[in-house]
């Protein structure tokens, strides 16, 4: 079934199935009528085989509803991660099948890392961290600025694999907790590249 049973179903099954099984039968038994009463118990078996079923196929129902609820909340659900008197938020720019864009707002740098982590494991448990990489803003445009290192946007960039073959890039922004040195460039004609321009112009 693709739908829920409802309870008023299977309490009318249960009941025809109580009524073969203890009206029915007894009577027929009562009154030495053997056929029927065969009948009434065979009747009885296969109305409380229908409420078995039904009771099987709604706990199916609701545990696919469940599993649904719980992708929607992996998967779009607000995270935030609580550690001691610190609290870290992200704010997703983007999310792509090919790339997000993500920024971790904490300004602690051990937490910082951890955070991102621990945001990959949550929107995608069944991902394998290939490569990690750092890049700024500037670097897209393949020119570096006249701006302060401290001032520069930078980027953690992460390649996912996953069970299915898939290949995705998580691009963290971590101006707020940076601490490093080493850099890559990007393709400035890339997608990412454009949306990252936009959302940092």
């Amino acid at each position: 079934m693709n739908k829920k049973a409802p309870d008023w179903l299977l309490q009318l099954v249960w009941f025809v199935a109580g009524i073969f099984a203890t009206g029915a039968l007894w009577y027929f038994i009562s009154v030495k009528d053997t056929m029927l009463a065969v009948a009434s118990a065979v009747a009885a078996l296969v109305f409380a085989a229908i409420a078995i079923y039904l009771h099987r196929s709604r706990d199916h129902h609701e545990a696919v509803s469940t599993a649904k609820e719980n992708d929607a909340r992996r998967l779009h659900g607000e995270i935030t991660l609580n550690v001691g008197e610190e609290r870290v938020t992200f704010t997703e720019f983007v999310r792509s099948k090919e790339h997000d864009i993500v920024k971790v707002n904490t300004n602690q740098h051990f937490l910082g890392v951890a955070s991102e982590h621990e945001w990959i494991h949550t929107r995608y448990p069944d991902a394998t961290l290939e490569r990690q990489s750092l890049t700024t803003l500037d670097r897209l445009k393949l020119a570096e600025t006249s701006e302060n290192e401290s001032e520069k946007i930078r980027f953690d960039v992460m390649d996912l694999s996953f069970p299915d073959g898939r290949k995705k890039k998580i691009y963290f922004d971590i101006s707020a907790f940076f601490n490093g040195s080493t850099y890559e460039n990007i393709d400035p004609e890339s997608r990412v590249a454009h949306q990252l321009n936009e959302i940092y112009r």
